[in-house]
């Protein structure tokens, strides 16, 4: 819709105390060229502004790292593979968002260039060699035992197969694609391999993090899941209290690169995360919850009578709804919604469809 230029027929419906309101100068927000966290209560517009300044960020030529749903990655709707070095690969998972970012990023891809400098030091789960091992062994003194004792109950079939597979995997894609030129090199080999896929991606976010040529927007919608443990099972983790036999999203190959709130590392641009609530019940995330940097995180409040009043107005230019409602509907809305989007929404398609469809009918 902003592509389409609907923000520039609604902008004499704005009042600038509006702006004074809402607007992250208004408070002691540090994040303006780091990111932050959006923050409040389900469907007060939070995923709406990451969406909006996704689409400000294509039009003004940035690069784009769009993660529009968190949840995906941890949900167990994509299959997984554990690696000699404990990460979880998702084949699939990655394949479909390196394509993602290539309809999204193809121009500037095609004309970036590959810093060889920095490139062939990540490993096929997109660890990168420096950082030495992602899930090293430890001890746990209060329930006295090693974090990798199941291995102790492998049957030797399983220790071959596992053996043989790693094998197979234990190359990274600078051995396929060992001089890049441009940065969609790397991306048609990673979307030609799936097993390279997830290797690819560390590459593409090393490069465009670590360049001068080109701004970047970052943006996760649904932050929050990857605090808390994911839906997949593992025996590995049934020693740990508070995992309970589920991976954590941190040994998700595709998670540990993204999860880090390191907008402050991009040479050129920043990085906005927001939280998701349309899976948990009388439940909010605040920073406070998950010791948020101060500073870095601004909460998204429900819409002032105003407006409110403008987004039926937008709603009524770009022919979303098919009649202009009087201020004294527009009021009593506000009323019942309390000026929260997702419950017009709800208030929408539950009593004016299903008015239409009787009219219809009649």
């Amino acid at each position: 819709m902003y592509m389409n230029g609907y923000h520039k027929k609604c902008y004499h419906h704005w009042r600038p105390e509006d702006v004074r309101r809402v607007g992250l100068a208004k408070g002691a927000f540090k994040g303006f060229n780091t990111g932050g966290l959006l923050w409040g209560e389900k469907g007060c517009g939070k995923s709406q502004i990451l969406a909006y300044l996704t689409a400000w960020a294509h039009e003004n030529n940035w690069v784009n790292l769009t993660i529009p749903s968190c949840s995906e990655f941890v949900d167990a709707s994509h299959d997984i593979e554990r690696m000699r070095n404990g990460m979880y690969l998702q084949h699939t998972l990655a394949q479909r968002m390196l394509s993602d970012m290539k309809i999204q990023n193809e121009q500037i891809f095609r004309d970036l260039d590959v810093d060889m400098s920095r490139f062939g030091q990540f490993d096929i789960t997109g660890a990168k060699d420096a950082d030495g091992e992602p899930c090293p062994r430890t001890w746990d003194p209060a329930r006295q035992f090693y974090s990798d004792e199941w291995k102790d109950f492998l049957y030797e079939q399983e220790v071959k197969q596992l053996e043989k597979r790693y094998k197979e995997l234990d190359y990274r894609l600078s051995d396929k694609c060992s001089d890049p030129k441009k940065l969609m090199d790397i991306v048609d080999q990673g979307i030609a391999d799936p097993n390279l896929a997830t290797n690819a991606i560390a590459e593409v976010i090393e490069q465009v993090y670590n360049q001068d040529q080109v701004q970047v927007m970052a943006t996760l919608d649904g932050y929050n899941h990857w605090l808390n443990r994911s839906k997949y099972n593992s025996f590995r983790y049934m020693d740990d209290g508070a995992l309970k036999g589920f991976i954590p999203p941190r040994d998700l190959s595709l998670v540990r690169p993204l999860m880090n709130f390191d907008g402050h590392m991009l040479r050129q641009g920043v990085k906005f995360v927001s939280t998701d609530h349309f899976a948990t019940f009388n439940h909010i995330m605040t920073p406070e919850m998950v010791d948020w940097f101060e500073g870095y995180e601004h909460e998204i409040s429900n819409l002032t009578l105003n407006e409110f009043r403008n987004m039926i107005f937008f709603k009524n230019l770009s022919e979303w709804t098919p009649q202009m409602y009087k201020e004294w509907e527009i009021e009593k809305l506000y009323v019942e919604t309390q000026g929260n989007y997702t419950a017009f929404h709800d208030w929408y398609w539950r009593y004016h469809d299903a008015a239409i469809g009787g009219f219809e009918a009649a």
